[in-house]
């Protein structure tokens, strides 16, 4: 089912984001359309950047259904099913049909997907899956991916980089667990004195 571009738009101004400002609001409309005309093209890659630049510049969270529809349609469930469910979550007032169609594409991606359980006992440290950030611990929410081998990497100044590699199966919840360890200390050597000339 594909939204027409006025409604998109309509939608877009009805929500505005705590600190959104009438030229962020502009600018992601102009986004949004750009990327609305690509998607009924079918680029669908060039849609995504498009939506997800309207995102960024105006986080309306009924943006994040165009974000999931486009991924879908990309084959990229993890990311389509992860947008959908925000949507779903944070756009109570949608239209019923947007709501409907987010949750029928849910119920079909989420039996192929996977989930994964981040624990980091460094608050703050900066989390990635497959070089892709992802938030900062703790992470609270079940994190989705498609089945296969994964990289959970975590950050933090000061400390050694941790990295964890990960099988995911589908339906299943899995727990990564990622210890950061503290760089060890740089003893700084003493300076060679030259010898006094006898």
């Amino acid at each position: 089912m594909h939204i027409s571009t006025l409604a998109l738009l309509t939608l877009l101004a009805q929500t505005t984001p705590p600190v959104a400002t009438p030229e962020a609001r502009a600018k992601a409309q102009s986004l949004l359309k750009e990327g609305a005309k690509l998607y009924e093209k079918g680029a669908l890659a060039a849609a995504l950047e498009k939506f997800n630049e309207a995102y960024e510049e105006y986080p309306s969270p009924k943006l994040l259904f165009n974000i999931g529809q486009a991924s879908r349609d990309l084959g990229r469930p993890a990311e389509a099913v992860n947008a959908f469910e925000h949507f779903l979550a944070e756009a109570a007032d949608a239209p019923a049909d947007m709501t409907a169609e987010a949750k029928r594409s849910m119920a079909e991606l989420e039996p192929k997907l996977g989930k994964l359980r981040i624990q980091c006992q460094t608050a703050g440290a900066e989390i990635s899956l497959d070089g892709k950030p992802i938030g900062k611990a703790p992470i609270l929410d079940l994190i989705w991916a498609v089945p296969g081998s994964h990289q959970v990497t975590a950050r933090h100044p000061g400390m050694a980089p941790a990295i964890e590699d990960i099988e995911v199966n589908a339906s299943w919840v899995h727990t990564v667990v990622v210890s950061l360890q503290p760089l060890p200390k740089v003893v700084p050597e003493e300076p060679v004195r030259p010898k006094p000339r006898p």
